[in-house]
């Protein structure tokens, strides 16, 4: 838990950065109150003694209670919290502390996992990819599901909400996003502020011969908040041509849709999956490709909207055409996953210096 990032309550806790976090409000905490506040946390709704935490917290110093007592008033004031209507942190008189919200990580984190009855049939897909459905039986990737969140939150404050993944077939990069990364940004928290609304997916295996636009369009009519369609009474062709002809009505169109919402940062989400059939399948030219990625930047740029792409590592050479923003070095960083080695380290990988390798096993 010292490293992982967790939720108490509503508020997300982020034990790296020493902060909390709720909505738009960030509350910086002291290294020592992180301390405490991680101790309590591990020992969730179990009473701990004053002589515990001060034990664990301040290592061979005799200190003393007062300054724990400090500390768990600092905490309440960054919580919202008070000692007489506690709803975080609890003072159980001659006894000590105890959390009193529920303490969670974020879905497919394996301290999230607990004994449960899958009532879902056979917890394991074969060779399709696992879904949103799966989300809960989704476990081992912990690691790259948390690399991704931040990276996509880091690329939303760069103003490139875009996110590449490369591997080879079968590596699990689409089971990565529809069962680890969509469902934590899609959960009553989102992840690092970033919650995605609505999301849609598109199958370049599915896209025929001139259809491209329509396809787009035919993913994006998915896109609803309170049942209500973003782009009510369009059709896919009219969205389609909205979209070639005049980008920023799309713009306006989300953007006014999300005005309200309580994310700090609400997002609609478009899934491609398969983009090594439009770099490579005969059916597309060359100009409709350009066009088509050119037509995808607008999803990336603008600030209502979150793009992930999964790609074929055999196709790595046509990285360059997708991944090159319009300034700033970080963005130009997609992730690699190999299906090659079993473990699921993640490590440098000299051949592509400017990726990050994920070794993960099959999905």
């Amino acid at each position: 838990m010292s490293d992982s990032t967790f939720f108490l309550g509503e508020w997300q806790v982020n034990p790296s950065a020493n902060s909390l976090l709720l909505g738009k409000q960030v509350k910086q905490l002291e290294p020592k109150a992180m301390d405490v506040l991680l101790f309590l946390c591990q020992n969730a709704g179990e009473v701990v003694s004053s002589d515990e935490i001060v034990s664990h917290c301040w290592p061979g110093v005799d200190t003393g209670d007062n300054p724990l007592h400090k500390i768990i008033n600092q905490l309440r004031r960054a919580l919202g919290d008070s000692a007489t209507e506690s709803r975080y942190i609890e003072t159980i008189r001659k006894r000590g502390y105890r959390t009193l919200a529920e303490v969670r990580f974020p879905v497919g984190h394996e301290a999230s996992a607990t004994p449960q009855t899958w009532q879902g049939g056979s917890p394991f897909p074969g060779l399709q990819a696992y879904s949103a459905n799966y989300a809960d039986v989704f476990f081992g990737r912990s690691e790259q599901i948390s690399t991704l969140l931040n990276r996509i939150s880091q690329q939303i404050q760069f103003g490139r909400a875009f996110c590449l993944i490369l591997g080879p077939s079968g590596s699990g990069k689409s089971s990565l996003i529809n069962a680890g990364v969509l469902p934590n940004l899609m959960a009553a928290n989102g992840f690092n502020g970033v919650g995605v609304v609505a999301y849609s997916s598109l199958d370049f295996a599915d896209v025929s011969k001139g259809q491209l636009l329509t396809v787009l369009a035919s993913a994006m009519l998915d896109w609803e908040l309170n049942n209500t369609p973003v782009f009510e009474g369009m059709s896919a062709d009219s969205l389609a041509a909205k979209l070639e002809q005049d980008p920023q009505s799309i713009v306006d169109t989300c953007k006014q849709s999300l005005k309200n919402h309580a994310f700090a940062t609400p997002r609609f989400a478009l899934f491609i999956d398969r983009l090594e059939v439009l770099l490579s399948s005969p059916l597309f030219s060359d100009a409709e490709r350009s066009a088509f990625i050119e037509l995808l930047r607008v999803p990336c740029h603008f600030p209502c909207g979150v793009n992930f792409k999964c790609l074929s590592q055999r196709l790595l050479s046509a990285v360059g055409q997708l991944s090159q923003p319009d300034g700033g070095q970080s963005a130009r960083r997609p992730f690699r996953l190999s299906a090659a080695h079993s473990h699921r380290a993640v490590a440098n990988d000299p051949p592509a210096s400017r990726c990050r390798q994920f070794n993960l096993g099959n999905r």
